[in-house]
């Protein structure tokens, strides 16, 4: 709700609609859906998240707070299986001079993907040729198409594809965005993508803030700028073209992708259901 005024930066001009809805109706939407969300946050028996930065932040709230108690709050990461799977084809397409780029995702606000549009005209001016592809959907596409024949760019749209088709544009891809703008509680949000690429091996050129930023750094997953700065992105990139030999990653994110889903997702969604369960034989007895 907080980042009602920048909504619609990504898909161009705000609506009028938009406009005189700021003047008023908004901020009383936003402060009736506030309360009934924290209401129902406060008499949850768990909160399942999906980042651990998100987790600590409900944590402290103490809006939240039931008896002095912060609520159950449980980390269950979406590592689940996808259909996606490393071939021995990955990165033969390797040219010195031309770097491919890789989006499989949404197109729409939350990603401000024309920042790697920008990006990208920004590389080509330093000697780099940067091939795009987007394969999805979302409110951003036509926006983004028109950019990209305005700004020169090589870029193609392909509709939303199975995970299962994914893997040639994988293969053919040096490295794969993982992209959002530049929005406070994007801070706490890790793209499920980013778990993909990771258990992928394929390098990952991240534009983004917090924890998605921490582990694709900390696994050697790729490499991370800050968001709505299209030269540091074109710079990352002119660099990965030149030094292609960074563009290869080691197994430290796949292992841990693995560890997640198979040992500690389980083990945390098992031990909220059981401590679930006990309390009601005693709120029964």
């Amino acid at each position: 709700m907080g980042q009602a005024s920048s909504w619609n930066a990504g898909v161009g001009n705000p609506s009028i609609r938009e406009k005189l809805a700021k003047n008023g109706p908004l901020q009383l939407v936003t402060r009736v859906s506030t309360r009934v969300l924290n209401s129902l946050l406060r008499g949850a028996r768990a909160i399942l998240v999906t980042s651990s930065t998100l987790k600590a932040s409900l944590e402290s709230r103490r809006e939240l707070f039931t008896r002095g108690a912060s609520p159950e709050v449980v980390v269950i990461r979406n590592v689940f299986p996808v259909a996606s799977q490393p071939t021995e084809d990955r990165g033969s397409h390797r040219k010195s001079g031309h770097l491919n780029v890789l989006y499989a995702g949404t197109l729409g606000r939350a990603q401000n993907l024309q920042n790697a549009l920008e990006a990208a005209k920004l590389a080509k001016q330093q000697g780099l040729q940067v091939h795009m592809i987007f394969v999805g959907a979302g409110a951003a596409r036509e926006l983004l198409q028109e950019k990209a024949q305005e700004f020169g760019v090589d870029a193609r749209f392909i509709r939303l594809k199975p995970a299962e088709l994914l893997n040639a544009y994988y293969d053919w891809a040096d490295t794969a965005l993982v992209h959002l703008a530049e929005w406070e509680p994007l801070r706490r949000t890790v793209p499920s993508k980013t778990y993909e690429l990771l258990f992928n091996r394929i390098h990952i050129s991240g534009v983004v803030e917090g924890e998605a930023a921490d582990l694709i750094s900390s696994l050697g997953g790729g490499d991370v700028v800050a968001p709505q700065d299209p030269l540091a992105l074109a710079n990352l990139w002119v660099s990965l073209g030149n030094n292609p030999k960074r563009l290869s990653v080691g197994t430290t994110g796949r292992d841990w992708v693995i560890r997640e889903r198979e040992e500690m997702t389980p083990v945390r969604l098992l031990q909220i259901l059981q401590q679930i369960e006990a309390s009601d034989d005693n709120a029964s007895s």
